[in-house]
């Protein structure tokens, strides 16, 4: 075995290695059981705190590996739990502390000491390869985690509750809820104060911080720096020491604080160079003043050319975002010009269009009625001085279907003839014109409509109005004339952010063929010019629902 000094971390890694190895040696002559996994198990932990190469892991991993199958063999639920402990801080030397593996084993660690039900999994999967830990792994930790405080609450056990408020902090940090996070931190630092253990503190203080200075808490960072560094003052842990320095100077650039940032900066600088070589340490107060004036001096020449780089970037963005700011109101000015112009056309436009349908539906509903009603009228006259006495039972029926036949083409006319321009709707709007539609519709007697509005709906601008008028026309007769349903209803409703209409019913539904007509054609041609969306289900019976953004609406 190579010779070390007496404090140095390999010495004492290599120590345990030999001496677990000795142990491993003599439980295997002895046949236990047992003792054999011990052994595993103590060769596997000793690996575990030497300098982590790829070589110290596959064995570290391979030994803790046996001694766990060989405790779950013995059902030693205990030294199990410790294997499976020491293979999650194994593993979460990997991706940030982040290895799948890693979490899998502390979540195992955790519910294997909170569950009373534990169950061993069927391995640990050993024959993996590494990944990066996943959420739904970060997310079984934190719950099982939330669990197991509980439980250690109800017991008074401060420090296993230090370290799950600790093991919380670390993985609701890993999935980025740092107000979540800090909480557990923080309730770790404080029992920790409690447990009058030196090295507690600092090591969950360096958790703690890179939250913060995720979360963007400044303030928070600087005030548990300087605690970190306090309690260090009498620890021998520089390479800690270095990572609070920097803790300090991101907290302290956060805040604007240059100048004291860089200051610790340049501490941590001197201590990293320290630590990478030996004889720095050796040549004393000397060496370090040296290289802090080096430091120093670099830094400063840094911050000017960052300074003067910094002034030359804004004069030159600064010009080109008033190029830009000119050509963008340039550019807004004339297109809101153009827009005008266009929506005053597009106005002009829609109201002559309005006109003109309103002139030509008005011509043929008068001509529906002049002509066309009068004409069938005449016909069903005529029709009825038949004698039905002088006809057989044969031409009795037909004498009665072509008379049924005629009433419902007269009232089919009359109702074309009304809906096409009904008063209701220019002199009392949507409303009226809709609960006219629909008490004609009844009286019918083919299928029962429904009318639901609610009270206090506003006019819109007559051509809004007629075309919602025209789509919930066009959906009831295609009722009638379609679907066989016995009930129907009509349901307008207003909303902050848009208008529904839905026609509904419970007949016989609609195929493609029908959903393609002309008359469904015609009612997504007006939900296209009122900028709305159409869809329909068609189950059992069929739902029409059309709704139509608030700003594609103009009240009157």
């Amino acid at each position: 075995m190579k010779k070390y000094a007496v404090d140095s971390p390999q010495f004492h890694a290599d120590s345990s290695y030999y001496f677990a190895t000795q142990a491993l040696k003599f439980a295997q002559t002895t046949g236990n059981k047992f003792l054999i996994a011990q052994g595993y198990y103590y060769q596997g932990a000793s690996l575990v705190n030497a300098p982590l190469s790829m070589a110290n892991k596959a064995a570290g991993r391979e030994e803790l590996h046996k001694a766990a199958r060989l405790f779950k063999e013995m059902n030693k639920k205990e030294w199990y739990l410790l294997a499976v402990k020491d293979l999650y801080i194994l593993e979460g030397h990997f991706f940030d502390g982040k290895s799948e593996k890693s979490g899998l084993y502390q979540a195992l660690a955790i519910e294997g000491r909170s569950d009373p039900d534990f169950q061993y999994p069927d391995n640990l999967r050993e024959n993996e390869p590494d990944q990066p830990m996943t959420r739904a792994t970060i997310l079984r930790v934190i719950r099982s985690g939330e669990r197991y405080i509980q439980q250690l609450k109800a017991q008074n056990n401060p420090e296993s509750l230090m370290y799950a408020h600790e093991i919380l902090g670390k993985y609701n940090h890993y999935y980025g809820d740092y107000s979540k996070s800090i909480p557990h931190f923080e309730s770790a630092f404080y029992l920790s104060e409690t447990t009058h253990n030196e090295w507690f503190s600092p090591i969950i203080l360096n958790g703690l911080l890179p939250t913060l200075l995720n979360a963007k808490k400044y303030n928070d960072s600087e005030k548990w720096s300087k605690k970190g560094l306090e309690l260090l003052q009498n620890l021998k842990i520089p390479e800690l020491r270095r990572r609070f320095l920097d803790f300090m100077y991101q907290a302290l650039k956060g805040q604007g604080r240059w100048n004291e940032a860089v200051n610790y900066k340049e501490k941590s600088y001197v201590l990293y160079d320290s630590l990478q070589d030996e004889a720095i340490l050796k040549n004393g107060v000397y060496m370090q003043e040296k290289l802090g004036a080096e430091r120093k001096q670099f830094i400063a020449e840094q911050q000017a050319h960052l300074q003067q780089q910094r002034l030359n970037y804004a004069l030159f963005g600064a010009g080109v975002l008033l190029l830009v700011i000119v050509g963008l109101l340039w550019y807004n000015n004339t297109l809101r010009q153009t827009k005008q112009q266009l929506e005053a056309k597009n106005a002009e436009i829609s109201a002559a269009l309005l006109r003109g349908q309103t002139q030509e539906r008005k011509r043929v509903a008068s001509d529906l009625h002049d002509n066309l009603v009068a004409k069938i009228a005449g016909l069903r006259w005529r029709f009825q001085m038949i004698e039905k006495q002088e006809l057989g039972s044969r031409n009795l029926k037909l004498y009665e279907d072509v008379g049924r036949g005629l009433e419902e083409t007269l009232a089919d006319v009359r109702m074309i003839s009304h809906n096409l321009q009904p008063a209701q709707l220019e002199e009392k709007g949507l409303v009226a014109a809709l609960q006219k539609m629909i008490n004609d519709t009844n009286e019918l007697g083919k299928t029962l409509f429904y009318l639901e509005i609610p009270d206090g709906l506003p006019r819109f601008t007559p051509n809004i109005e007629f075309e919602l008028y025209t789509i919930a026309l066009e959906l009831t007769t295609n009722v009638l004339r379609h679907s066989k349903a016995k009930k129907a209803g009509v349901t307008l409703t207003l909303q902050s952010d848009m208008l529904s209409l839905i026609v509904l019913d419970d007949g016989i539904g609609m195929t493609s063929t029908s959903t393609t007509g002309m008359g469904m054609q015609n009612v997504r041609s007006r939900v296209e010019r009122l900028r709305g969306t159409m869809y329909i289900v068609s189950t059992n019976g069929t739902q029409v629902e059309i709704t139509i953004p608030s700003h594609a609406l103009r009240r009157t």
